[in-house]
C-alpha cells in the first residue's frame, strides 16, 4: 500500500484521470477530468465552496492500483473524507463511494446537500444531450403503464425550466423511477452510463447552465434530498455507491454496457455460479385475490408441489399465510407478523413439508417482510422500541434495521428458517413506504439520519445472509419492484418486477423497458391469469426474465399442464441468452395497437432468440429486423414452437428482415445461430 499526505488542493485525481487510465477516447471525458464525483455542504461551507475548503490528505491504492482511495480534510481538520474508486478495465467502468466522518471532538452542524453526483460537460464537445430512462416498478391496470415506460428526453434550451428532475417516491428507490440512466451526445455517437447504489430517497437532475464565458454546459447532478444533520463527534455517513462508465456507438451500446457491467461486477453469485433464472411456483397470486381459490395448509400446497414437479419447476416459493397469525380475509395490517411456522396448516410440521418438496427434485422457499410489522405483532410487545409508526399509516409499523438489536434478530430468522426447513430460496418482500416513519423519527437537527441507518441496516443483514448462506438464492421484493438500485442487485440473485402479474401485455411491456437497462436474467414475474386457457403469448410474455407460475395449477386439466410443461421446457432451452445484449425489434410500444418483440443476442456464440408479439395491430404482417450479427455469415433460424427452420444472410436480417406473419394476440419465439451448411 502506498499511503502519501499530500497538502497540494488540486492533488489527486479527477474521475477524468481514471478513464484516461483505461485509455478510453470519449468526448464526456472532457467534462470529467473537472470532478471528483460528489460535493456537499457543512457548517458555513456552501456545497459550491466544498473543494475550495478541503485539501487531499491522503492517497492509497492497491488490487494492482485497480482500487484507489483518496482521503480530505477540511481546514479545521474536523471532518475527513474518504472516497473509493474501483476501475472496471473491460466495461470502461468505474465505481465510487465513500465514508463522510467527523474526526473532531465537536459535532459539525448542517451538513447537507450531499450530492453523490457532480458531473458539467461542455455542449460545444457533445452537442445536445440525451437522457434515457425508465420509470419504476409499480403496479398498474392500464395500458401502457408508466412502471417501465422509457423515456428518452433531450435537452435544448438553457433560459427556461429546471430541467429533467427525476427520483424516487415515499422512500423506496424504485417507486416512481428507476436510478440508472444512459446519456448520449448528439450525434448518438457516444455516451455515458451511470446507475445510483441507494435503497432510499434519492433525486436527480439534468440541466443544460449558461457560464459566464457565455457557452453552456450540461449538468448532472443526484443527491440525498433528506440529508440536512448535525455529525457528531466519532459520526460517519456514507457517500452512497455510483456507478459511471463511457461507451461509443448509439444509446443502445450504452443500455447494453451497463447491463453487462451490473451483471459481471454486481449480481452475487449463487452457490459458486453465475445465476441462471429459475423457474418456479409462487403461492401469492394462487392463493389471493380469486373466487374459490384454496387455503393455504400442507393439503392444498402438497398438491402444487406435485404439479408444478411434474411441469418443470425447479423452485416451490410458500408466500404470505405460512405464518401464524395470517387468516384469510384479513388485512395486512390486521396480521400478526411473527415469523413462526403455523402448526394448524402444517400438522406435520413444516420442516416434514420442505422435505416433500425437497424430494420431488426442488428448491423450497419462503416469503418474509421483516422491515414491516403490525399493532397485533408479539414483536411490538417485546420490542416496542424497535417499531417505527407514522400518522400517514398508524396501524403498520417500520421495523427499524438502524438498530444493532433488530439486525441481530433478523439474521436469526433467516438462521432458523434456512438451518430448520433447508429454505433454498427467499421472497425478501419490504411492503412499507418508509419515509413518513423516517421523518417523524427524526430530531430535528437530525434530518436524514433514521434512513442513512436503516439503509445501512438492511445492507448489513443481506449481505450477513449472502456471505453464510451461499446457496440461498435471494429475491428482492418491494411490493413489486419498488426498490430497485444498485445497492439491493449488489446483495440479491433477482428482484421482482411488478406485483401486476395479470395482464400479459402489462408484464411483458413490465419487462421490455426493465431489460433495456437491468440484466434480463434479474427480472422475475409470475404467470397468473387464473383463465381456462393458457396461450403461447401468454408465456412467452414472461420469456424476458425468470419465468415464475403463480396460479392453481392444481385444478389444471392435463391438457393445460402439458402445455406448461412443453413451455417451461423451451424457456429452459434459451435461458441462458437472457444473460446477453438486448435489443427492442420494435419501438416501447405507445398503444395496444402495435406489434411488441425482443432479441437476446450472445456475442460470444454469436446466436440468440427472438421473440415477436402482435398484440392488437391491424398489421397482419411484420418485417423483423436484427441487430449485431455477423453480415458476412448466413443463419439458422428456428421456430421453437413448432420446429420450423430456415437459413437467412446476416446481410439480409439486419438490412431487410424476415418476415412474419402472426394473427392478433400471437406471439413466436425464434432461435438463431450461424448456419453450418
Amino acid at each position: 500500500m502506498v499511503n502519501n499526505v499530500l497538502t497540494n488542493r488540486n492533488a489527486g485525481k479527477r474521475i477524468g484521470d481514471f478513464f484516461r487510465e483505461m485509455n478510453v477516447d470519449n468526448p464526456f471525458c472532457e467534462g470529467l477530468a473537472e470532478t471528483f464525483g460528489f460535493g456537499l455542504g457543512y457548517d458555513r461551507v456552501k456545497h459550491e465552496e466544498c473543494f475550495q475548503d478541503l485539501k487531499l490528505h491522503a492517497v492509497s491504492n492497491r488490487g494492482s492500483k485497480q482500487i484507489t482511495e483518496q482521503v480530505w480534510r477540511n481546514s479545521t481538520e474536523c471532518l475527513e473524507i474518504r472516497v473509493e474508486y474501483e476501475l472496471f478495465p473491460e466495461h470502461n467502468a468505474l465505481k465510487y463511494q465513500g465514508r463522510i466522518h467527523n474526526i473532531g471532538d465537536k459535532p459539525i452542524p448542517r451538513v447537507k446537500d450531499l450530492h453523490t453526483v457532480q458531473w458539467g460537460f461542455p455542449v460545444s464537445t457533445i452537442g445536445p444531450p440525451t437522457i434515457h430512462g425508465a420509470g419504476g416498478g409499480m403496479k398498474d391496470n392500464f395500458y401502457p403503464p408508466p412502471s417501465y415506460r422509457r423515456f428518452d428526453t433531450t435537452l435544448v434550451e438553457s433560459r427556461y425550466g429546471d430541467g429533467l428532475i427525476v427520483g424516487s417516491r415515499l422512500g423506496r428507490s424504485s417507486n416512481a423511477y428507476l436510478p440508472f440512466f444512459v446519456v448520449s451526445n448528439g450525434a448518438d455517437s457516444h455516451g455515458i452510463f451511470f446507475a445510483l447504489g441507494w435503497s432510499g430517497n434519492w433525486k436527480a437532475k439534468f440541466q443544460l447552465h449558461e457560464t459566464n464565458q457565455n457557452s453552456q454546459q450540461f449538468l448532472i447532478k443526484a443527491w440525498l434530498p433528506a440529508v440536512d444533520l448535525m455529525l457528531m463527534s466519532g459520526e460517519e455517513i456514507p457517500i452512497p455507491e455510483v456507478l459511471i462508465g463511457l461507451y461509443d456507438g448509439s444509446a443502445l451500446n450504452g443500455m447494453n454496457a451497463l447491463r453487462r457491467t451490473i451483471y459481471e461486477r454486481y449480481v452475487p453469485l449463487l452457490a459458486g455460479k453465475k445465476v441462471v433464472p429459475l423457474t418456479g411456483f409462487g403461492s401469492w397470486f394462487a392463493y389471493n385475490g380469486i373466487v374459490g381459490a384454496p387455503r393455504i395448509n400442507e393439503h392444498s400446497l402438497k398438491k402444487q408441489v406435485d404439479t408444478a414437479a411434474e411441469i418443470g419447476c425447479e423452485y416451490f416459493e410458500v408466500d404470505d399465510g405460512w405464518e401464524v397469525g395470517w387468516q384469510e380475509g384479513l388485512g395486512f395490517n390486521e396480521r400478526r407478523m411473527d415469523w413462526v411456522a403455523d402448526e394448524a396448516k402444517f400438522p406435520f410440521g413444516l420442516d416434514k413439508f420442505a422435505k416433500y418438496v425437497e424430494d420431488k427434485g426442488m428448491k423450497f422457499g419462503l416469503w418474509l417482510d421483516l422491515a414491516r410489522t403490525t399493532r397485533r405483532s408479539n414483536l411490538l410487545q417485546e420490542h416496542p422500541e424497535w417499531v417505527i409508526w407514522s400518522e400517514k399509516d398508524p396501524d403498520r409499523g417500520l421495523v427499524n434495521f438502524g438498530l444493532s438489536q433488530v439486525r441481530e434478530w433478523a439474521k436469526g430468522i433467516f438462521s432458523e428458517l434456512v438451518e430448520k426447513y433447508h429454505m433454498q430460496w427467499v421472497r425478501n418482500d419490504y411492503n412499507v413506504d418508509p419515509e413518513f416513519q423516517w421523518t417523524k423519527y427524526d430530531p430535528p437537527e437530525r434530518k436524514g439520519i433514521t434512513e442513512i441507518r436503516h439503509i445501512e441496516g438492511l445492507y448489513e443483514v443481506m449481505e450477513w445472509v449472502l456471505k453464510n448462506y451461499p446457496s440461498l438464492c435471494v429475491e428482492q421484493c418491494a411490493s413489486g419492484g419498488r426498490m430497485i438500485d444498485l445497492g439491493t442487485l449488489r446483495r440479491a440473485h433477482m428482484v421482482f418486477v411488478s406485483d401486476h402479474t395479470i395482464s400479459a401485455d402489462i408484464c411483458r411491456y413490465h419487462l421490455s423497458g426493465a431489460s433495456c437497462f437491468l440484466p434480463s436474467i434479474l427480472l422475475h414475474t409470475d404467470l397468473s391469469h387464473h383463465t381456462e386457457a393458457y396461450p403461447d403469448v401468454f408465456y412467452l410474455s414472461r420469456f424476458g426474465g425468470a419465468l415464475g407460475i403463480g396460479d392453481d395449477i392444481a385444478r389444471w386439466s392435463p391438457v393445460l399442464q402439458e402445455k406448461a410443461k412443453k413451455m417451461i421446457g423451451i424457456y429452459k432451452l434459451i435461458r441462458h441468452f437472457l444473460a446477453g445484449d438486448f435489443y427492442p425489434v420494435f419501438s416501447q410500444p405507445v398503444s395496444i395497437r402495435e406489434w411488441d418483440g425482443w432479441q437476446f443476442h450472445d456475442p460470444s456464440s454469436d446466436s440468440g432468440i427472438v421473440v415477436v408479439f402482435r398484440v392488437q395491430s391491424t398489421q397482419a404482417q411484420k418485417l423483423v429486423k436484427l441487430s449485431a450479427l455477423d453480415r458476412h455469415k448466413s443463419y439458422s433460424l428456428t421456430n421453437l414452437l413448432i420446429s420450423q427452420e430456415t437459413v437467412v444472410s446476416g446481410q439480409t436480417l439486419q438490412d431487410e428482415g424476415f418476415a412474419i406473419s402472426l394473427e392478433c394476440g400471437e406471439a413466436e419465439i425464434w432461435r438463431y445461430q450461424p448456419s453450418t451448411g
